[in-house]
């Protein structure tokens, strides 16, 4: 697990936590608001998300799509 990346990964009973590799950043209920954390720590970083669910399918995202509309 490289350090520089930020992973979102699914925990046995169903939670999302948010790592950078060393240690747990955050933990939530719902995806959702693991992935807007992750992907906030991330665009700081300048680094990609990684996902990693229970089910074993991952994903990468990369830095070019950890962008927000200026107009919510």
């Amino acid at each position: 697990m490289p350090v520089n990346d930020v992973y979102v990964v699914q925990g046995v009973n169903g939670d999302w936590a948010v790592s950078t590799g060393r240690r747990t950043m955050a933990r939530y209920q719902s995806q959702h608001g693991a992935m807007a954390f992750a992907r906030a720590l991330a665009y700081r970083r300048r680094v990609e998300v990684v996902v990693q669910p229970q089910d074993g399918s991952g994903s990468r995202h990369a830095g070019a799509s950890l962008t927000y509309p200026l107009d919510l």
